[in-house]
C-alpha cells in the first residue's frame, strides 16, 4: 500500500513538472532560471545541428561571474541538479546561486527536452564536443547576453566522463566537479547496472514515443534503488527518480571507457566526491584513505591539485539524498571559493599553483 501511495504521489508531482510552460523558470526563488534552446553540433565535419535545452539561473548574472556548467547522469535530466520538489534541501542550483555563482543547468543530447539523434551519434566523444560549443557560448555571451569568466564542470556518473574527457580534449574549463564515478569503477556494479537496462521502447513511460529511436535504453522499473544509499533515502524522492528517469543510448554504453587513458592529461582542478555506498565506485563500502582514494590519486597530474571526498551513507546519485546532497553542497561550493573563485575580481583564495 506504502508503495503504492508513493508511486502515486511520484506521478502527481511529474504532472505538475510537466505542465510547467516551456520558456518558464526551472526554478524560483533568489535565482531566476530563463531556457535557452541552443542549436550544436555533434562532430566538427558535420554542419547537421541538434537542439539543446538549457536553463540559466542566476540570482543577478553579470559579466565575468564563475558559472557552473551541470550535466546530468545517465538515464536522468537537468532536474538531478534542480529537484522538483524541496529544493532547499535537493537543490544544488538553488544553493550554488545563493552562494553567487551562476548555473546552466542543461539536458544532454538524448534526454529531456533535447534532441535524441540516432543513438549510434550521441557517445562521449560527440557529447563532449557538444559540451565545448556551450562553454564557448558561455564564455563569449551567446547565453543570456553575460560573458561569463571562469566554467566548472559539474557531473554525475557517465557525465563526470564526458566532463573528464571533455576537459582533456579541449582544454577549455577552469575545474572538474567529479561525482559518482572513479578511474576503475566496480566491475560488479557495472555488470548491475547494465543488466538493468532494456530498450526504451519497452517501458511504459516511453511506449510509442516516435521521437526515441532504437538504441536508446532506460532502467527496467523497480531497479534504481542500486542509485541510493535506502537507510539514508527518502523513499518519496526514490519513487520521484523513477517517474523522472530518462534514456541513455547504445553509442555511450560503447564508448564509457574511452576517457581512462588520459586523465594525467587534465590541468585543471579537480574535485571527487563519491558516496561511502556506492555501488559504481565502491568494491564494498569506500572510506576515507581507503583503496579507491589511494588508487585514485594515481590517475590524477599534480596540476590538478586533486581532492578526493567520500561522503558517509551516500549512494551513487549523491543529490538525491538528504545527508550526502548537504555534504556535497558544502564541499563543492567551498571548492570552487577556493580553487576557481566566484569571478574574475574575486579569484581563488588557494588556487592550484602546481
Amino acid at each position: 500500500m506504502l508503495k503504492h501511495m508513493l508511486v502515486r504521489l511520484a506521478m502527481i508531482l511529474l504532472m505538475s513538472v510537466q505542465l510547467m510552460p516551456a520558456g518558464a523558470s526551472a526554478s524560483s526563488e533568489d535565482a531566476s532560471c530563463t531556457r535557452h534552446d541552443l542549436d550544436v553540433a555533434l562532430v566538427p565535419a558535420d554542419p547537421t545541428s541538434y537542439r539543446v535545452a538549457g536553463w540559466l539561473c542566476a540570482t543577478a548574472p553579470y559579466v565575468g561571474q564563475t558559472v557552473i556548467l551541470a550535466s546530468p547522469p545517465g538515464l536522468a535530466t537537468h532536474a538531478y541538479w534542480d529537484w522538483p520538489v524541496d529544493k532547499d534541501t535537493y537543490s544544488f542550483v538553488r544553493h550554488a546561486t545563493r552562494a553567487g555563482f551562476a548555473v546552466f543547468n542543461y539536458d544532454r543530447i538524448g534526454t529531456g527536452e533535447s534532441d535524441r539523434p540516432a543513438a549510434v551519434l550521441v557517445s562521449v566523444q560527440t557529447e563532449a564536443y557538444l559540451q565545448h560549443q556551450l562553454v564557448e557560448r558561455l564564455r563569449g555571451g551567446d547565453i543570456g547576453g553575460v560573458a561569463f569568466g571562469n566554467v566548472a564542470l559539474a557531473g554525475n556518473s557517465l557525465s563526470t566522463l564526458i566532463n573528464i574527457f571533455q576537459a582533456e580534449a579541449y582544454d577549455d574549463v577552469d575545474g572538474l566537479i567529479n561525482t559518482g564515478i572513479v578511474v576503475g569503477p566496480s566491475p560488479i556494479g557495472l555488470a548491475e547496472l547494465f543488466m538493468a537496462f532494456y530498450p526504451a521502447q519497452a517501458d511504459p513511460k516511453f511506449a510509442g514515443r516516435d521521437d526515441i529511436p532504437l538504441g536508446y535504453a532506460t532502467t527496467q522499473p523497480g531497479s534504481r534503488d542500486q542509485f541510493f544509499h535506502l537507510p539514508a533515502a527518502d523513499p518519496a524522492t526514490v519513487a520521484l527518480d523513477e517517474a523522472l528517469k530518462d534514456t541513455a543510448t547504445a553509442g555511450e554504453a560503447v564508448t564509457f571507457g574511452t576517457w581512462y587513458p588520459l586523465t594525467r592529461l587534465v590541468r585543471v582542478p579537480v574535485l571527487s566526491v563519491i558516496g561511502d555506498h556506492d555501488g559504481l565506485a565502491c568494491l564494498t563500502v569506500c572510506e576515507s584513505g581507503g583503496p579507491e582514494e589511494t588508487k585514485e590519486q594515481l590517475f590524477w597530474s599534480s596540476a590538478t591539485c586533486f581532492e578526493m571526498q567520500i561522503v558517509p551513507s551516500a549512494g551513487h546519485f549523491l543529490q538525491l539524498q538528504p545527508n550526502s546532497a548537504a555534504a556535497f553542497e558544502g564541499i563543492g561550493l567551498d571548492w570552487l571559493t577556493r580553487r576557481v573563485g566566484l569571478d574574475t575580481a574575486q579569484v581563488a583564495t588557494h588556487p592550484c599553483a602546481a
